[in-house]
This record gives structure tokens, C-alpha cells and sequence, in this order.
């Protein structure tokens, strides 16, 4: 979502109750420096007093609470707790390393989003009717690379070779009688009718 100042932001949902993290006080200066760009990458931090190094995350990357509502679904165990830290030591190592200046979206993030992305995926044997047969190979058409998933899986398996099918005209054949005779002399012979 964009920003006033044509920044984007990634969309965020709020935790309730907020998420408590252990930092050192280092990271945690280095945090508070950073503020907006926290906010810009869809994180709310609220800092506690100076003794407790400990930081409260109000808000997180909408993509983290959908993970952990799949992951809670197929009877796993939460993961937001830990994409978090990852997430906030990534950052945290971006802001040492480049000032603050963030180009491209995180490695975490894009794990999560490539792990929602094929979670959600048609998968072999799923039943579609024509239009959503249609619509998928539609939308397949418009990707950068439609023969695999966001982890580099093939996502399209050819099972036939339509060039090289062979379409054979229809001709009527008549049975051959003299093979269909000796078929049936052996089965007589051999006991087997």
C-alpha cells in the first residue's frame, strides 16, 4: 500500500496480545533509530523502559498471521514467533549494513509469501472444470516463468505431445476373419473355452 510520500508499505495485521521479543540494548537503539522503516516493512514497535530490553510487536506483516492460520489449520506448530525474530535480525543486519535503506522485500517475507503461493496452489489431481482449466492456463501464459512454482519446482508436467500426435484418418477396417479363427482354434485347442 502506498505511502503519503509514494514510499510502500507492506500491509500489516495487529497481534493481540502484542508479541514480546527479547534485544539487546544495541538492537534496540538501532530499532528505535529505524522506526519508519519498521513501519514501512509492516512492523509496530513499541519500546518498554530503558532496563527491560524487551520490545512489544503490535503489528506484523499480514502474510505472517496467514501462515500461522494455515500452519494452526493443518495442526502445526505456530510459526509466527519465529518468522518474526528472523524477520527482525534480517532487518536488523539491513540497517547495520545499508543505513536503513530498503530495496527489495526481505528474505522472509518472500519465503512466506512463496510458501503461501504453492500451499494455495491447483496440485495433481485436483478437479477442474473447463473455465478454470482455461482461466489457470490463462493465467500461467502471463508469468515470467510458468513451468515452475516460487521454489523452483516444475508446476507443469507435459503429458502428451499434442505436434507429434498422430491423428490417423478414420478407415473402415473389416476384421480379419482368418486371424479371429485362428485366435479361436487356439483358445479351443488349449482347453482355455
Amino acid at each position: 500500500m502506498p505511502d503519503a510520500a509514494g514510499q510502500r508499505r507492506l500491509c500489516s495485521s495487529t497481534v493481540c496480545p502484542p508479541m514480546e521479543i527479547s534485544c539487546t540494548q544495541d538492537e534496540i537503539r538501532l530499532l528505535r533509530l529505524y522506526r519508519k522503516q519498521l513501519e514501512a516493512a509492516g512492523l509496530q514497535v513499541e519500546f518498554c523502559d530503558a532496563e527491560n530490553p524487551v520490545i512489544l510487536i503490535k503489528k506484523v506483516p499480514a502474510c505472517f498471521i496467514e501462515k500461522e492460520a494455515n500452519e494452526v489449520r493443518r495442526g502445526r506448530h505456530p510459526v509466527t514467533q519465529t518468522i518474526l525474530k528472523e524477520f527482525l535480525q534480517e532487518q536488523i543486519e539491513m540497517f547495520q549494513s545499508t543505513g536503513g535503506f530498503q530495496g527489495v522485500l526481505s528474505r522472509t517475507v518472500l519465503k512466506v509469501l512463496s510458501s503461501q503461493a504453492c500451499h494455495g496452489a491447483v496440485k495433481f489431481g485436483d478437479v477442474l472444470n473447463v473455465e478454470e482449466c482455461k482461466s489457470l492456463m490463462d493465467s500461467l501464459a502471463g508469468c515470467d516463468l510458468p513451468f515452475q512454482c516460487a521454489h523452483g519446482r516444475p508446476s507443469i508436467l507435459p503429458l502428451v505431445d499434442l505436434d507429434h500426435l498422430v491423428v490417423e484418418k478414420e478407415v473402415h477396417r473389416r476384421p480379419n476373419l482368418q486371424k479371429l479363427q485362428q485366435l479361436n482354434k487356439t483358445r479351443f485347442n488349449s482347453g482355455s473355452i
